[in-house]
């Protein structure tokens, strides 16, 4: 099982426009990896905060010249 760290990053590898849209990266990543399927699913979904803390770490780990590319 990955981390919710490796799970961001593999989604914004796959669609790095999420680095700067962060609803889409918190919908993207409720979709593929908690199965969200309906609004009341979000209640067993990973907080937002989580998600998000970690997209900032990863970015925090490169170059400002090189934050949208955290591949």
């Amino acid at each position: 099982m990955r981390t919710i760290k490796e799970n961001v990053k593999l989604l914004v590898s796959l669609m790095p426009s999420l680095v700067e849209r962060e609803n889409e990266l918190l919908h993207a990543y409720w979709v593929m990896f908690d199965e969200l399927k309906q609004p009341r699913d979000l209640i067993q979904a990973t907080p937002a905060g989580s998600i998000t803390r970690r997209l900032r770490e990863l970015q925090n780990e490169h170059h400002p010249d090189e934050r949208n590319e955290l591949v």
